[in-house]
Parts: structure tokens; C-alpha cells; sequence
């Protein structure tokens, strides 16, 4: 039997996984052909640091660029602007549960709860109608803390002004949906499969088209 829907008033959506595709082959590749890094050195140590710290808008775009490249000269090179294009087409096309959407906003209030950085969320505006339909988005950039950190998710709690079983979650990286579950975050994992989404929504008593 699907628990009570009253209960649950909000749902928050990740955005690259879940609402869109995320394309990273291509900018891994370049950025190894340019640097000489593996796609394991580039996100670790220092670099993984630094992608964080772009993450929490702790350092913007140009600076997080000059730290995975070096100085010039250094021979880790590849122009900022191809690397910012790269970057942009990170964010693929539309899932199908983007389709979902309508659905969901007419029986829920629906937030948006990202890992986002500047160059992405402003791309992200200027091309997807959704990011101004939903109720409002927490992006990690502008409030200073990033998935799986509890902060981001008490924030987007306040920000609902919703206790956290009252709200699902839904995000394609396992440690974001576990960090919300220890919450007592409805949470699910989304792995391409629409399917599987689908009964977890109507578990909790969300009506979706057939």
C-alpha cells in the first residue's frame, strides 16, 4: 500500500543525472590530451579539491581553470574559452523525467537541489525553461556547501519550509542519496531508469500519467 500522501509536500530533483544527461567523456578526454592527467589525477587531490571549492563558489571559474591547467608555459595547455565550451556541453538533453515534471508540480512543490557552479547555472538558465517553472533552487555555488553535506540539505529544507519526511529526493550519485536517507530524506537513486522512479513516486502517492 503506498504510505500516506499527505505527508509528502515537496519533492527535490538533481538537475545533471536526473533532469538532464551529463556528457563528461568529451571534457575528460581533452583536458587528459591537454594536461597529461587521467581522468583519476585530475579529480584527485589538489584538482578534486579545487572542483569542490568551484562547487561551494569558494573560487570562481577563470581561477579553477588556472588551477587545473598551471601557469602558462607549464605545458598543461588548453584555452580557456575551449575549455568553458567543453565544460558547457557537460549538460546534455532532457531525461524523461523532465517530462515528469508538470506532473509533479501540480501535487507537490518541486525544488531543484544541485551541485551547480557559475558558468553551468547560467547556461542553465538561459536554455531550460524548467529552472524558472519550479518552486526554487538551491544550487551548491551560491549557498556555500555542495552534496553530500548535511548543510546543503538542511538548507533545502528551510528553504521548502518542510520537515525531511515530508520530502522526497531524487539524485544519481549514491552518496547524495544516502546523505539525505541518514536525514530521514525519502531518497532515491536514479540510474536511467524511468521505470523505477516512477514506482518510487507512486509509492509515496503521486498520481503519474500511464
Amino acid at each position: 500500500m503506498p504510505e500516506n500522501k499527505a505527508e509528502i509536500t515537496t519533492i527535490f530533483l538533481d538537475i545533471g543525472g536526473v533532469l538532464l544527461e551529463l556528457n563528461l567523456e568529451p571534457l575528460l578526454a581533452e583536458i587528459t590530451r591537454a594536461t597529461g592527467l587521467s581522468p583519476r589525477e585530475l579529480w584527485g587531490g589538489q584538482n578534486h579539491n579545487a572542483y569542490h571549492a568551484l562547487e561551494r563558489g569558494e573560487i570562481g571559474f577563470e581561477e579553477y581553470y588556472r588551477q587545473v591547467f598551471g601557469p602558462a608555459g607549464s605545458g598543461r595547455q588548453l584555452p580557456l574559452e575551449d575549455f568553458k565550451e567543453l565544460w558547457l556541453a557537460v549538460l546534455g538533453q532532457p531525461t524523461p523525467v523532465l517530462d515528469l515534471l508538470p506532473t509533479l508540480l501540480r501535487q507537490a512543490k518541486v525544488f531543484l537541489l544541485s551541485n551547480s557552479n557559475e558558468v553551468h547555472f547560467t547556461r542553465l538558465y538561459s536554455d531550460h525553461d524548467f529552472m524558472e517553472q519550479v518552486d526554487g533552487v538551491i544550487a551548491s555555488h551560491l549557498v556555500g556547501h555542495r552534496k553530500p553535506e548535511r548543510e546543503i540539505f538542511e538548507l533545502a529544507l528551510r528553504k521548502a519550509g518542510v520537515r525531511p519526511e515530508q520530502a522526497l529526493f531524487v539524485d544519481d550519485f549514491v552518496e547524495n542519496v544516502a546523505a539525505a536517507q541518514a536525514m530521514g530524506i525519502r531518497a532515491h537513486h536514479y540510474r536511467d531508469d524511468i521505470d523505477a522512479l516512477r514506482i518510487f513516486l507512486q509509492k509515496y502517492g503521486l498520481h503519474l500519467p500511464t
